[in-house]
Protein backbone atom coordinates (compact mmCIF):
# COMPACT_ATOMS: atom_id res chain seq x y z
CA UNK A 1 0.00 0.00 0.00
CA UNK A 2 2.73 2.57 0.84
CA UNK A 3 4.79 1.74 -2.13
CA UNK A 4 2.08 1.59 -4.14
CA UNK A 5 1.71 5.38 -2.55
CA UNK A 6 4.94 6.04 -4.20
CA UNK A 7 6.92 6.12 -0.86
CA UNK A 8 10.30 4.44 -0.17
CA UNK A 9 9.89 1.44 2.00
CA UNK A 10 12.16 -0.87 3.86
CA UNK A 11 10.66 -3.95 6.00
CA UNK A 12 12.28 -5.20 8.69
CA UNK A 13 12.03 -8.74 10.73
CA UNK A 14 14.09 -10.40 13.24
CA UNK A 15 13.69 -13.83 11.59
CA UNK A 16 16.52 -14.46 8.96
CA UNK A 17 15.06 -17.40 7.11
CA UNK A 18 11.56 -14.75 6.64
CA UNK A 19 13.81 -12.00 5.21
CA UNK A 20 15.18 -14.61 2.50
CA UNK A 21 12.66 -15.37 1.72
CA UNK A 22 11.22 -12.15 1.34
CA UNK A 23 14.22 -10.87 -0.85
CA UNK A 24 13.94 -14.11 -3.14
CA UNK A 25 10.22 -14.13 -3.88
CA UNK A 26 8.79 -10.61 -2.98
CA UNK A 27 6.03 -12.87 -1.59
CA UNK A 28 5.76 -14.20 1.92
CA UNK A 29 4.58 -17.84 0.70
CA UNK A 30 3.18 -18.86 4.38
CA UNK A 31 0.92 -15.78 5.66
CA UNK A 32 0.10 -13.74 2.33
CA UNK A 33 0.62 -16.58 -0.49
CA UNK A 34 -0.95 -15.31 -4.00
CA UNK A 35 -0.08 -11.23 -2.95
CA UNK A 36 3.20 -10.68 -4.61
CA UNK A 37 4.84 -7.25 -2.94
CA UNK A 38 6.42 -4.49 -5.37
CA UNK A 39 10.37 -4.83 -6.47
CA UNK A 40 10.61 -0.99 -4.79
CA UNK A 41 10.40 -3.22 -1.17
CA UNK A 42 13.71 -3.46 0.57
CA UNK A 43 13.79 -6.03 3.57
CA UNK A 44 16.60 -6.05 6.56
CA UNK A 45 17.29 -7.69 9.59
CA UNK A 46 18.78 -4.61 10.82
CA UNK A 47 16.59 -2.81 12.93
CA UNK A 48 19.39 0.59 13.52
CA UNK A 49 19.53 1.18 10.26
CA UNK A 50 16.07 0.73 9.18
CA UNK A 51 15.22 3.28 12.05
CA UNK A 52 18.03 5.71 11.02
CA UNK A 53 16.94 5.80 7.57
CA UNK A 54 13.36 6.31 7.69
CA UNK A 55 11.22 8.95 8.65
CA UNK A 56 7.84 6.93 10.02
CA UNK A 57 8.19 3.37 11.16
CA UNK A 58 5.47 1.22 11.15
CA UNK A 59 5.37 -1.55 14.23
CA UNK A 60 3.11 -4.53 13.00
CA UNK A 61 4.88 -7.12 15.39
CA UNK A 62 2.45 -9.29 17.42
CA UNK A 63 1.22 -7.56 20.87
CA UNK A 64 2.79 -9.74 22.53
CA UNK A 65 6.34 -9.17 20.91
CA UNK A 66 5.77 -5.61 21.32
CA UNK A 67 7.50 -4.58 24.46
CA UNK A 68 10.78 -6.45 23.24
CA UNK A 69 10.89 -5.17 19.42
CA UNK A 70 10.34 -1.67 21.29
CA UNK A 71 12.70 -2.57 23.22
CA UNK A 72 15.10 -2.79 20.39
CA UNK A 73 13.62 -0.05 19.21
CA UNK A 74 14.17 2.23 21.62
CA UNK A 75 18.18 3.34 21.31
CA UNK A 76 17.93 4.54 17.50
CA UNK A 77 13.88 6.32 16.75
CA UNK A 78 14.53 10.09 16.90
CA UNK A 79 12.84 12.83 18.89
CA UNK A 80 9.45 13.19 17.67
CA UNK A 81 9.54 10.39 14.87
CA UNK A 82 5.76 8.55 14.26
CA UNK A 83 5.37 5.16 15.30
CA UNK A 84 2.33 3.82 13.54
CA UNK A 85 0.98 0.84 15.94
CA UNK A 86 -0.87 -1.57 13.91
CA UNK A 87 -1.13 -4.67 16.05
CA UNK A 88 -4.08 -5.19 18.28
CA UNK A 89 -3.85 -6.15 21.43
CA UNK A 90 -3.55 -5.47 25.19
CA UNK A 91 -0.53 -6.76 27.41
CA UNK A 92 -1.13 -9.08 29.66
CA UNK A 93 0.18 -8.60 32.71
CA UNK A 94 0.17 -4.93 32.64
CA UNK A 95 -3.13 -4.61 30.64
CA UNK A 96 -1.76 -1.36 29.03
CA UNK A 97 -2.56 -0.92 25.54
CA UNK A 98 -0.40 -1.35 22.30
CA UNK A 99 0.47 2.24 22.04
CA UNK A 100 0.73 2.61 25.86
CA UNK A 101 3.45 -0.17 25.59
CA UNK A 102 5.62 1.85 23.21
CA UNK A 103 4.84 5.30 24.64
CA UNK A 104 6.59 3.87 27.90
CA UNK A 105 9.67 2.04 26.21
CA UNK A 106 9.96 4.94 23.14
CA UNK A 107 8.93 7.91 25.18
CA UNK A 108 10.42 10.16 22.73
CA UNK A 109 8.49 9.06 19.51
CA UNK A 110 5.16 10.87 18.48
CA UNK A 111 3.10 7.14 18.85
CA UNK A 112 -0.33 6.97 16.41
CA UNK A 113 -2.33 4.04 15.84
CA UNK A 114 -4.44 2.51 13.20
CA UNK A 115 -7.43 0.43 13.09
CA UNK A 116 -10.06 -1.07 11.66
CA UNK A 117 -11.80 -3.79 9.63
CA UNK A 118 -8.74 -4.89 7.24
CA UNK A 119 -7.42 -8.18 7.02
CA UNK A 120 -3.99 -8.54 5.38
CA UNK A 121 -5.43 -10.97 2.55
CA UNK A 122 -7.52 -8.32 0.94
CA UNK A 123 -5.68 -5.29 1.40
CA UNK A 124 -2.77 -6.70 -0.31
CA UNK A 125 -4.86 -7.76 -3.09
CA UNK A 126 -6.05 -4.10 -3.01
CA UNK A 127 -9.42 -4.76 -2.19
CA UNK A 128 -11.41 -1.38 -1.09
CA UNK A 129 -11.08 -0.65 3.03
CA UNK A 130 -11.47 1.86 5.33
CA UNK A 131 -9.89 2.54 8.72
CA UNK A 132 -9.27 4.77 11.10
CA UNK A 133 -5.88 6.76 11.97
CA UNK A 134 -5.84 7.87 15.76
CA UNK A 135 -3.14 10.27 17.59
CA UNK A 136 -2.46 12.26 20.55
CA UNK A 137 -2.74 15.67 18.01
CA UNK A 138 -4.69 16.01 14.72
CA UNK A 139 -1.94 16.95 12.96
CA UNK A 140 -0.34 13.55 13.40
CA UNK A 141 -3.33 11.82 12.56
CA UNK A 142 -3.76 13.69 9.03
CA UNK A 143 -0.22 12.98 8.12
CA UNK A 144 -0.57 9.43 8.90
CA UNK A 145 -3.81 9.47 6.83
CA UNK A 146 -2.23 10.89 4.08
CA UNK A 147 0.79 8.69 4.20
CA UNK A 148 -1.76 5.92 3.56
CA UNK A 149 -5.29 6.61 1.87
CA UNK A 150 -5.76 5.92 -2.00
CA UNK A 151 -8.71 4.64 -4.10
CA UNK A 152 -8.91 1.94 -2.91
CA UNK A 153 -7.63 2.61 1.19
CA UNK A 154 -9.61 5.35 2.84
CA UNK A 155 -8.52 6.07 6.23
CA UNK A 156 -10.53 8.82 8.39
CA UNK A 157 -9.25 10.18 11.94
CA UNK A 158 -9.83 9.80 15.25
CA UNK A 159 -8.52 11.64 18.75
CA UNK A 160 -10.12 8.84 20.72
CA UNK A 161 -6.75 6.32 20.70
CA UNK A 162 -8.16 4.05 23.85
CA UNK A 163 -11.39 3.42 22.05
CA UNK A 164 -10.07 2.46 19.29
CA UNK A 165 -7.43 0.21 21.06
CA UNK A 166 -9.85 -1.18 23.28
CA UNK A 167 -12.46 -2.01 20.43
CA UNK A 168 -9.68 -3.62 18.45
CA UNK A 169 -8.31 -5.93 21.02
CA UNK A 170 -11.56 -7.00 22.49
CA UNK A 171 -13.46 -8.03 19.66
CA UNK A 172 -10.29 -10.59 19.29
CA UNK A 173 -12.44 -12.00 22.37
CA UNK A 174 -15.84 -12.31 20.43
CA UNK A 175 -14.15 -13.60 17.56
CA UNK A 176 -13.00 -16.59 19.25
CA UNK A 177 -16.36 -17.06 20.99
CA UNK A 178 -17.92 -16.72 17.81
CA UNK A 179 -15.51 -19.22 16.32
CA UNK A 180 -16.55 -21.77 18.83
CA UNK A 181 -19.76 -21.54 18.07
CA UNK A 182 -19.65 -22.35 14.54
CA UNK A 183 -17.15 -25.11 15.38
CA UNK A 184 -19.88 -26.70 17.68
CA UNK A 185 -22.49 -26.59 14.63
CA UNK A 186 -24.31 -23.48 16.48
CA UNK A 187 -26.38 -21.41 13.66
CA UNK A 188 -26.53 -17.55 12.71
CA UNK A 189 -28.78 -16.83 15.39
CA UNK A 190 -26.06 -17.86 17.76
CA UNK A 191 -24.02 -15.79 16.44
CA UNK A 192 -25.48 -12.82 15.59
CA UNK A 193 -26.36 -12.77 19.47
CA UNK A 194 -22.70 -13.35 20.30
CA UNK A 195 -22.15 -10.02 18.14
CA UNK A 196 -24.99 -7.81 19.33
CA UNK A 197 -23.95 -8.73 22.93
CA UNK A 198 -20.65 -8.58 22.50
CA UNK A 199 -19.95 -5.24 21.34
CA UNK A 200 -22.45 -4.07 24.36
CA UNK A 201 -19.85 -5.24 26.98
CA UNK A 202 -17.14 -4.18 25.06
CA UNK A 203 -18.78 -0.88 24.98
CA UNK A 204 -19.32 -0.51 28.96
CA UNK A 205 -16.03 -1.57 29.29
CA UNK A 206 -14.28 0.65 26.95
CA UNK A 207 -16.55 3.72 28.34
CA UNK A 208 -15.89 3.06 31.82
CA UNK A 209 -12.27 3.12 30.86
CA UNK A 210 -12.72 6.36 29.20
CA UNK A 211 -13.57 5.92 26.02
CA UNK A 212 -16.47 7.15 23.62
CA UNK A 213 -19.50 5.29 22.43
CA UNK A 214 -19.30 7.02 19.31
CA UNK A 215 -16.00 4.75 18.77
CA UNK A 216 -16.98 1.43 19.44
CA UNK A 217 -20.29 2.18 17.25
CA UNK A 218 -17.87 3.09 14.40
CA UNK A 219 -15.30 1.19 12.19
CA UNK A 220 -13.08 0.48 15.03
CA UNK A 221 -15.62 -1.13 17.36
CA UNK A 222 -18.53 -3.05 15.83
CA UNK A 223 -16.89 -2.67 12.16
CA UNK A 224 -13.55 -4.79 12.91
CA UNK A 225 -15.81 -6.73 14.96
CA UNK A 226 -17.96 -8.19 11.98
CA UNK A 227 -15.32 -8.55 9.73
CA UNK A 228 -13.25 -10.50 12.73
CA UNK A 229 -16.34 -12.61 13.73
CA UNK A 230 -17.45 -13.88 10.25
CA UNK A 231 -14.08 -13.73 7.84
CA UNK A 232 -12.78 -16.26 6.52
CA UNK A 233 -9.73 -15.04 6.99
CA UNK A 234 -9.85 -14.52 10.65
CA UNK A 235 -7.36 -16.27 12.56
CA UNK A 236 -9.20 -15.97 16.30
CA UNK A 237 -12.32 -16.81 14.30
CA UNK A 238 -10.73 -20.05 13.02
CA UNK A 239 -8.69 -21.32 16.39
CA UNK A 240 -12.65 -20.60 17.57
CA UNK A 241 -13.70 -23.07 15.25
CA UNK A 242 -11.03 -25.85 16.51
CA UNK A 243 -11.23 -25.57 19.87
CA UNK A 244 -15.09 -25.86 19.46
CA UNK A 245 -14.23 -29.03 17.32
CA UNK A 246 -12.58 -30.85 19.77
CA UNK A 247 -8.76 -28.96 19.44
CA UNK A 248 -7.10 -27.68 22.69
CA UNK A 249 -5.66 -24.17 22.65
CA UNK A 250 -2.19 -24.87 22.16
CA UNK A 251 -3.40 -27.18 19.13
CA UNK A 252 -5.51 -24.78 17.60
CA UNK A 253 -2.80 -22.28 17.61
CA UNK A 254 -0.22 -24.34 15.99
CA UNK A 255 -2.65 -25.12 13.44
CA UNK A 256 -3.52 -21.92 12.57
CA UNK A 257 0.46 -21.19 12.06
CA UNK A 258 -0.42 -16.97 13.46
CA UNK A 259 -0.33 -15.32 16.72
CA UNK A 260 -3.97 -15.85 17.98
CA UNK A 261 -4.49 -12.32 19.53
CA UNK A 262 -7.88 -13.49 20.88
CA UNK A 263 -5.83 -16.03 24.02
CA UNK A 264 -4.03 -13.77 24.99
CA UNK A 265 -6.52 -10.80 25.02
CA UNK A 266 -8.80 -12.57 26.91
CA UNK A 267 -7.25 -13.26 29.84
CA UNK A 268 -6.25 -9.15 30.12
CA UNK A 269 -10.05 -8.33 29.24
CA UNK A 270 -11.04 -10.82 32.18
CA UNK A 271 -8.60 -8.83 34.30
CA UNK A 272 -10.17 -5.68 32.80
CA UNK A 273 -13.39 -6.33 33.72
CA UNK A 274 -12.17 -6.84 37.71
CA UNK A 275 -10.66 -3.67 37.80
CA UNK A 276 -13.62 -1.75 36.33
CA UNK A 277 -16.84 -2.72 38.43
CA UNK A 278 -19.96 -1.92 36.27
CA UNK A 279 -23.56 -3.30 35.47
CA UNK A 280 -24.41 -2.56 32.22
CA UNK A 281 -28.61 -2.55 30.50
CA UNK A 282 -29.79 -1.73 27.83
CA UNK A 283 -33.58 -1.15 26.76
CA UNK A 284 -34.82 -2.89 29.40
CA UNK A 285 -35.60 -1.14 32.51
CA UNK A 286 -39.13 0.50 31.26
CA UNK A 287 -40.32 -3.50 31.62
CA UNK A 288 -39.90 -3.61 34.87
CA UNK A 289 -42.53 -3.04 36.85
CA UNK A 290 -40.38 -2.54 40.51
CA UNK A 291 -37.95 0.22 39.35
CA UNK A 292 -37.01 0.92 43.20
CA UNK A 293 -36.03 -2.69 43.88
CA UNK A 294 -33.98 -2.99 40.76
CA UNK A 295 -32.28 -0.30 41.79
CA UNK A 296 -31.67 -1.56 45.25
CA UNK A 297 -30.14 -4.87 44.01
CA UNK A 298 -27.64 -3.41 41.31
CA UNK A 299 -26.42 -1.05 44.23
CA UNK A 300 -26.12 -3.92 46.38
CA UNK A 301 -24.51 -5.98 44.05
CA UNK A 302 -21.51 -3.23 42.98
CA UNK A 303 -18.76 -2.26 45.34
CA UNK A 304 -17.81 1.03 46.32
CA UNK A 305 -17.00 2.97 42.93
CA UNK A 306 -18.94 0.81 41.05
CA UNK A 307 -21.30 1.50 37.99
CA UNK A 308 -24.44 1.25 36.90
CA UNK A 309 -24.79 2.25 33.00
CA UNK A 310 -28.36 1.75 31.80
CA UNK A 311 -30.43 3.08 28.95
CA UNK A 312 -34.30 3.20 28.57
CA UNK A 313 -37.38 4.86 26.48
CA UNK A 314 -37.58 8.16 27.23
CA UNK A 315 -40.02 9.50 29.66
CA UNK A 316 -41.44 10.86 26.99
CA UNK A 317 -41.77 8.14 24.79
CA UNK A 318 -43.63 5.74 27.43
CA UNK A 319 -45.66 8.66 28.70
CA UNK A 320 -48.88 8.08 26.24
CA UNK A 321 -51.58 5.54 27.49
CA UNK A 322 -51.91 5.14 23.22
CA UNK A 323 -49.79 4.92 20.25
CA UNK A 324 -50.91 7.65 19.00
CA UNK A 325 -47.93 9.90 19.26
CA UNK A 326 -48.08 12.74 16.67
CA UNK A 327 -50.27 15.79 15.52
CA UNK A 328 -49.82 16.02 11.71
CA UNK A 329 -51.05 18.91 9.21
CA UNK A 330 -53.55 18.48 6.08
CA UNK A 331 -50.13 17.11 4.48
CA UNK A 332 -49.39 14.92 7.07
CA UNK A 333 -46.41 16.41 8.26
CA UNK A 334 -45.77 16.11 12.23
CA UNK A 335 -46.46 19.39 14.10
CA UNK A 336 -45.86 18.51 17.51
CA UNK A 337 -45.49 14.94 19.78
CA UNK A 338 -48.91 15.06 22.07
CA UNK A 339 -48.05 14.84 25.38
CA UNK A 340 -50.91 14.79 27.86
CA UNK A 341 -50.28 12.24 30.63
CA UNK A 342 -46.77 12.74 31.17
CA UNK A 343 -47.28 12.61 35.16
CA UNK A 344 -49.69 9.95 34.81
CA UNK A 345 -47.65 6.81 35.93
CA UNK A 346 -47.90 3.21 35.41
CA UNK A 347 -48.15 0.47 33.07
CA UNK A 348 -48.75 1.32 29.22
CA UNK A 349 -49.81 -1.84 26.92
CA UNK A 350 -48.49 -1.22 23.68
CA UNK A 351 -47.88 -3.14 20.17
CA UNK A 352 -44.16 -4.12 19.77
CA UNK A 353 -43.74 -6.94 17.40
CA UNK A 354 -46.42 -8.35 18.54
CA UNK A 355 -50.04 -6.98 20.83
CA UNK A 356 -50.05 -6.55 24.03
CA UNK A 357 -46.52 -5.80 25.69
CA UNK A 358 -46.27 -4.22 28.72
CA UNK A 359 -44.24 -1.14 29.52
CA UNK A 360 -43.96 0.74 32.70
CA UNK A 361 -43.86 4.33 32.84
CA UNK A 362 -41.98 7.13 35.38
CA UNK A 363 -41.05 10.02 35.20
CA UNK A 364 -37.60 11.84 35.10
CA UNK A 365 -37.99 13.05 38.59
CA UNK A 366 -38.85 9.64 39.37
CA UNK A 367 -36.34 7.93 38.07
CA UNK A 368 -33.72 9.99 39.56
CA UNK A 369 -35.29 9.86 42.65
CA UNK A 370 -35.00 5.99 43.02
CA UNK A 371 -31.07 6.42 41.99
CA UNK A 372 -30.78 9.20 44.60
CA UNK A 373 -32.95 7.03 47.43
CA UNK A 374 -30.52 3.92 46.84
CA UNK A 375 -27.45 5.53 47.48
CA UNK A 376 -26.07 6.45 43.63
CA UNK A 377 -24.71 9.52 42.55
CA UNK A 378 -25.73 10.15 38.87
CA UNK A 379 -22.53 10.45 36.95
CA UNK A 380 -23.66 11.66 33.48
CA UNK A 381 -27.17 11.54 31.78
CA UNK A 382 -27.65 11.70 28.17
CA UNK A 383 -30.79 12.43 25.84
CA UNK A 384 -29.56 11.72 22.51
CA UNK A 385 -30.47 12.91 19.08
CA UNK A 386 -28.97 12.53 15.73
CA UNK A 387 -26.29 15.33 14.68
CA UNK A 388 -27.53 17.59 11.70
CA UNK A 389 -25.97 16.05 8.96
CA UNK A 390 -27.44 12.77 10.07
CA UNK A 391 -30.97 14.80 9.68
CA UNK A 392 -30.30 16.45 6.64
CA UNK A 393 -28.93 13.37 4.85
CA UNK A 394 -32.15 11.17 6.28
CA UNK A 395 -35.04 13.48 6.31
CA UNK A 396 -37.21 11.18 8.27
CA UNK A 397 -34.76 11.69 11.70
CA UNK A 398 -35.92 15.10 12.23
CA UNK A 399 -38.69 13.60 14.11
CA UNK A 400 -36.44 14.14 16.77
CA UNK A 401 -36.05 17.33 17.23
CA UNK A 402 -39.19 16.95 19.20
CA UNK A 403 -37.92 14.87 21.34
CA UNK A 404 -35.10 12.62 21.93
CA UNK A 405 -36.47 8.20 22.23
CA UNK A 406 -33.55 7.62 24.20
CA UNK A 407 -32.22 8.05 27.58
CA UNK A 408 -28.49 7.14 28.95
CA UNK A 409 -28.00 7.01 32.57
CA UNK A 410 -24.26 6.38 34.23
CA UNK A 411 -24.36 6.30 38.47
CA UNK A 412 -22.00 5.48 40.64
CA UNK A 413 -21.95 3.97 43.75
Amino acid sequence: MLANNGHSVEIWSIVESEIEMLKEKHEHIDKLPGVKLPDSITFTTDIEETIKNNDILVLAVPSVFTRSTAVKMAPFVKEGQIIVCVAKGIEENTLMTISDVVESEIPCADVAVMCGPSHAEEVGRLLPTTVVAGARTQKTAEIVQDLFMNEVFRVYTSPDVLGMELGGSLKNVIALAAGMADGLGYGDNTKAALITRGIAEISVLAIEMGAKAETLFGLTGIGDLIVTCESRHSRNRKAGMLIGQGYTMDEATKEVKMVVEGIYSAKAALALAEKYDVIFSSLAVHYIEDFDKLIKDVYNLLNQGGYFIFSQEHPLTTALLTQNYWTCNEENERIHYNLTTYALEGERKVTWIVDGVIKYHRTMSSIINSLSNAGFIINKMLEPIPSKEIMNQYPSYKRYIHKPDFLLIKAKK
